[in-house]
């Protein structure tokens, strides 16, 4: 996809792609004269640093832990309330996970703060040894970018949680980890018109924490499970 997009007509490929591929291709569209200015290849850049360098190559190809059982085991989504002068209570799961918003707004009312509706979104699927977890941060106040980090932390954890089972080492949990974020991105539009409908906007930040593979001569590792945060 990406070779095909730096060198070929983006409304064909537009036109010829679907889903997962078609948002990916408009996510870059964004960012195409500033990613055709870079000599080197997209997504390949390399730490000057050579200890860096190295790292970075050996990461890249470390294998992952593949999951038994692509169910999530526990699912944490919210806020739960996101209005008011109560804060909400924390979501937890056993000692993985714990999420909670709060708001630091003054009380206007006995009902509401300044800067209602909270606009920050999380969102933790809990699997076996994976752990698919992404925060957002809806800019400015009001509805449209509580909207908008709403539909863009469903849709990171749900692509990323549909394709668990594809992951087999860093490198490509790299490549799902940028193409949910297309999807997060298009989520954003979804039943939306642009001319008449205001759409927010919303920072992000996402990723999955693996269990990588440890290496057969690594014997001071044996017993200690490896992660690696994507």
């Amino acid at each position: 996809l990406f070779r095909e997009f730096f060198a070929g007509d983006n409304e064909k490929l537009l036109e010829n792609t679907t889903g997962a591929e078609q948002a990916e291709t408009e996510f870059l569209l964004c960012y195409k004269e500033e990613l055709s200015k870079i000599n080197v290849p997209f997504l390949e850049s390399i730490p000057t640093n050579p200890y860096l360098a190295n790292h970075n190559i050996t990461m890249k190809s470390k294998n992952t832990v593949p999951l038994e059982d692509c169910t999530p085991i526990h699912t944490l989504i919210g806020p739960s309330l996101d209005r008011g002068v109560a804060c909400e209570e924390s979501q937890s799961y056993q000692e993985i996970a714990c999420a909670q918003t709060i708001s630091t707004y003054p009380i206007r009312s006995e009902v509401m703060r300044q800067g209602d509706p909270i606009c920050d979104r999380y969102g933790l699927n809990i699997f076996q040894n994976r752990l698919v977890c992404v925060v957002a941060d809806g800019c400015n106040w009001g509805d449209p970018p509580r909207n908008a980090a709403r539909a863009a932390i469903n849709a990171f954890v749900r692509y990323l949680s549909n394709h668990q089972g594809e992951i087999g080492d860093l490198q490509y949990a790299g490549g799902l980890v940028l193409r949910a974020l297309s999807m997060a991105n298009a989520e954003i539009f979804k039943g939306l018109d642009p001319e008449a409908d205001m759409i927010g906007t919303t920072t992000l930040m996402g990723g999955i924490i693996l269990e990588l593979e440890i290496d057969d001569d690594d014997e001071s590792k044996q017993t200690v499970p490896q992660y690696g945060f994507v």
